[in-house]
């Protein structure tokens, strides 16, 4: 058994150390992630005014929307954290 520990973890460090993005691709990701979570948002937004102007229930449109946002925070707090890095 011992062989076969030392195998598997020789392979987690290989693989850890090939898979580790650079600071550039961690930034654009992280650029991504914000550009689409803003879009996201909209459709969100234009979808609880819709439900609102058809005078259906938007409890649900409007939580998915807060859960959207929170997200988005969390999205843009990572890159400017990941630029603040970056200098």
């Amino acid at each position: 058994m011992p062989a076969i520990l030392a195998v598997n973890i020789a392979c987690y460090v290989v693989v850890c150390v090939m898979a580790m993005p650079t600071i550039e691709e961690r930034l654009a990701l992280a650029r991504r992630h914000v550009d689409a979570g803003h879009l996201i948002i909209v459709h969100q937004r234009q979808m609880v005014e819709r439900h609102k102007a058809e005078g259906r229930d938007t409890k649900a449109a409007e939580e998915l929307l807060a859960v959207l946002e929170r997200t988005q925070k969390v999205f843009e707090r990572d890159l400017a954290d990941l630029e603040r890095k970056r200098w």
